[in-house]
């Protein structure tokens, strides 16, 4: 069994849109479609307090159990911006799950076609890992090991983890979690917080951390990462990264035509995007 969870913002971007939007289109009927149901214990849904009615209202399942909870509920230690504290969530909701793995998702992703327990997400009781090359994400991985008090060696050319939809191992959350406690002697929530990124003059946002690799960091250190996933995979793929991207409908049906991939991403920040055309494109793939 697997827990999925999902952090959700309702405030509006510049865009006018917002997470609830997208994954009360989107997300949550295309797991409804394509999840292996069977295997889901619960879906997490996180947000901001004032927000959480409104929510609920939105996000409704006649197939799926929904269990919600507030950003401080989760963690009573968050940065001020949303970014870094979408990023604690991920890592503090580990002490809510009541599976062995969670599965996190973003808001502007959906899933594209039938998705397996096995082969899709684990192989011989082992999760497969979401991957990219390091180059994609290269300062990320060398910042983060750093709040490790460390170094290490990345080849930009090879593979390893990416980011979300990735799949957690609870176990490894928490001793990540509690090496940072341990190096810096105080909580690991404050050890986050005194070094959240910033964002700078060109309003874009600088990290001195992400989850992922504060996850992986430490497993690729204190244990080898074969022992706790079956291999890389890749989950995403066709996707709109960019306002330059053309949503046509061959574009949007090839997303729901890729074997291999089962997530496609339109990305939340592109200030060019209607997401109600993308929707009408859409929705004939995701209705039953």
């Amino acid at each position: 069994m697997i827990t999925i969870v999902l952090p959700i913002k309702v405030e509006k971007k510049e865009n006018g849109i917002n997470d609830l939007d997208r994954a009360a289109q989107f997300l949550i009927p295309s797991i409804e479609k394509f999840f292996c149901l069977d295997k889901l214990y619960e879906f997490i849904i996180i947000s901001p307090e004032c927000e959480l009615d409104e929510v609920k209202s939105r996000i409704k399942s006649d197939k799926i159990k929904f269990t919600f909870y507030n950003d401080y509920q989760v963690s009573q230690v968050l940065p001020e911006y949303g970014w870094f504290k979408q990023q604690v969530i991920k890592l503090a909701i580990f002490d809510k799950i009541k599976t062995d793995h969670y599965m996190l998702f973003d808001a502007d992703m959906f899933l594209t076609r039938k998705v397996n327990y096995e082969p899709d997400l684990f192989i011989d009781g082992k999760p497969l890992c979401n991957s990219s090359q390091y180059k994609t994400h290269y300062s990320w991985w060398i910042q983060t090991t750093k709040i490790f008090k460390m170094y290490r060696y990345y080849d930009p050319e090879a593979i390893g983890p990416d980011l979300t939809p990735m799949i957690m191992n609870c176990s490894i959350v928490r001793q990540a979690l509690g090496k940072l406690t341990s190096i810096y002697e105080k909580d690991w929530t404050l050890v986050l917080y005194d070094t959240a990124g910033f964002v700078n003059s060109d309003n874009d946002i600088a990290p001195v951390w992400h989850e992922y690799g504060i996850y992986f960091v430490y497993l690729m250190t204190w244990h080898d990462i074969f022992d706790y996933y079956h291999g890389y995979s890749y989950f995403v793929g066709p996707s709109v990264w960019n306002g330059d991207n053309e949503v046509s409908n061959d574009f949007i049906d090839s997303m729901f035509g890729d074997e291999n991939c089962f997530v496609s991403v339109i990305q939340s920040n592109i200030k060019t995007l209607n997401l109600e055309e993308i929707y009408e494109k859409v929705k004939k793939h995701l209705i039953f």
